[in-house]
């Protein structure tokens, strides 16, 4: 049965995508047990146990992964690896400095270091490092009209929610409810 899931999960996803059965464009395992993989450019999460294969998990024009904080830090270790998974399949790892550390910075500071991330034209898609609480700050502070310059690939979820349903209400970005590190 569990292999039936799979292959139908594959097969719809494959359609989705435009991609043929058993194509691949980055074959990356898992960042952390809380996921299996995404689609990005379909706007489409897919959740897989973690013994899953990992597919398709960005589009081909993602170079640079840039990882943000507007919630809660994540810890050294977390950041070490998942930046370690990343750059082993391949993608270039910019982090912001707010996202590991001994506390969590102020709303103002977290909100510029967003802007900064989503702003950097070598950055392809953010990612947030962690949910937590201190989103809700954040998103009164952005300047979202700023944001609307650049169409940025957001991903996230937990407390990050807020702030993908703001994109949305803001017509800002393309957000993704999906695995963070």
């Amino acid at each position: 049965m569990r292999n039936e899931s799979v292959a139908a999960v594959k097969s719809t996803s494959c359609r989705i995508s435009g991609l043929r059965p058993g194509e691949t464009r980055t074959c990356v395992r898992s960042l952390s047990m809380r996921f299996a993989c995404a689609i990005l450019s379909v706007g489409c999460m897919l959740a897989l146990s973690a013994s899953a294969v990992v597919w398709n998990v960005f589009p081909e024009d993602v170079r640079t992964v840039g990882v943000v904080s507007v919630s809660d830090i994540v810890n050294a270790t977390t950041l070490a690896r998942a930046t370690n998974e990343l750059s082993n399949a391949g993608y270039a790892v910019k982090v912001m400095p707010n996202v590991s550390g001994p506390k969590q910075v102020s709303a103002a500071e977290r909100a510029r270091y967003f802007e900064e991330a989503w702003l950097d034209p070598t950055i392809d898609l953010l990612m947030f490092s962690t949910g937590g609480q201190g989103a809700i700050d954040v998103i009164e502070v952005n300047d979202w009209e700023k944001l609307k310059a650049r169409d940025m690939r957001v991903i996230g979820f937990s407390d990050l929610t807020l702030v993908l349903n703001t994109m949305l209400k803001k017509g800002a970005g393309h957000p993704l409810s999906g695995p963070m590190i």
